[in-house]
């Protein structure tokens, strides 16, 4: 088998076949679809069973509610392809998507093959092949700096030599419900020792209100801090912190920037007194963690634009009260179209 499709679903009745129907039609026929419905509750689970239950390359596996990670982690068990890529439900994909990445992964040998995506945002690298030192610049952009084009993250949109994800799957043993993505792609990124970025848009992204990606969440702090011990340890299990270390403490700034975007962009709320009351408690933890000021400190130079700008004057400042009111009513705009750019 050459390639595993896995689909982790959840309460996606409203997209989940549109994505099914992509994967089907598949110009490439040497692969399996592994669906794995989350204890869905809307139906999806019988919807899936339904869309797959005459079709011999697709199997539906039923799972209680884990989360985004373990549900993805359990289709990683069942896999048996030599690549393994990843389309999320509400998402879809070109017919021949799938046929380009694994030509270009055979042909080239390559350990991760990642074509471009629908979602806004430009990329930093160029298109083309990298293998030995050229490896370097892909190593330089798997993580983020506080403003960079954020892409290199996401399970999707990439097949993965399945090796290479066995062999970091022990960085996802937290099961984080939050972020998940980001525990294993830049982990398989610094196992790799060939890359390949396609430059066709071939992965159709689909942005929609519910999506985990733009949900606020006071829980976004322990997910990050959790994940830039994860980030290091995974660094110095492979011989390269030293030489990459410090991009985890950069990336901490970009951590700061979804959390202000998800937690504190947008007026609403913001004179209720509860809602008031739960972010300004967040801000103060956001404010006196030294995960986020010594970074602040450390990088300020990286905290560029408007958003950079009110950052560093609300560390220095160190209010609370004017962190929530500030970012929420004066930055409401420019947050939302951040957020529109990153996942």
């Amino acid at each position: 088998m050459l390639l595993s499709v896995i689909v982790p679903v959840y309460n996606a009745k409203d997209y989940v076949i549109k994505c099914l129907e992509s994967i089907y039609n598949q110009t490439l026929r040497d692969y399996e679809a592994i669906v794995v419905d989350d204890g869905s509750t809307d139906g999806s689970g019988e919807l899936v069973d339904k869309y797959c239950g005459d079709k011999d390359r697709f199997k539906v596996i039923h799972k209680t509610n884990g989360g985004l990670m373990s549900a993805w982690l359990e289709g990683v068990r069942r896999a048996s392809g030599d690549y393994i890529g990843f389309v999320d439900s509400d998402d879809y994909v070109s017919d021949a998507m799938f046929q380009r990445l694994t030509d270009i992964a055979t042909e080239y040998g390559c350990d991760i093959v990642m074509c471009d995506h629908s979602k806004p945002g430009g990329h930093s690298i160029r298109p083309g092949l990298y293998t030995g030192e050229q490896m370097d610049e892909i190593y330089r952009v798997a993580l983020p700096k506080f403003d960079d084009p954020y892409f290199m993250n996401a399970r999707w949109a990439k097949v993965f030599k399945r090796e290479i994800i066995l062999e970091n799957v022990k960085y996802c043993e937290h099961r984080s419900r939050l972020v998940e993505d980001r525990f294993i792609t830049p982990a398989c990124l610094f196992s790799a020792k060939s890359f390949y970025y396609l430059d066709e848009k071939l992965y159709r992204y689909v942005s929609h209100a519910g999506s985990l990606s733009y949900r606020s969440s006071t829980d976004l702090q322990d997910a990050f801090e959790l994940l830039a011990a994860v980030q290091k340890q995974m660094l110095k299990d492979k011989g390269l912190y030293e030489k990459y270390g410090t991009m985890v403490d950069r990336a901490r700034l970009h951590y700061l920037r979804v959390m202000i975007l998800r937690n504190f962009s947008g007026t609403e709320g913001v004179w209720d007194r509860k809602s008031f009351l739960e972010r300004r408690k967040l801000a103060k933890q956001i404010l006196r963690s030294e995960y986020y000021r010594s970074s602040v400190r450390t990088y300020r130079n990286d905290l560029t634009g408007s958003l950079g700008t009110v950052v560093k004057a609300l560390f220095k400042i160190k209010s609370p009260v004017l962190f929530v009111v500030v970012l929420q009513l004066s930055y409401s705009r420019l947050s939302r179209f951040i957020l529109s750019k990153i996942r």
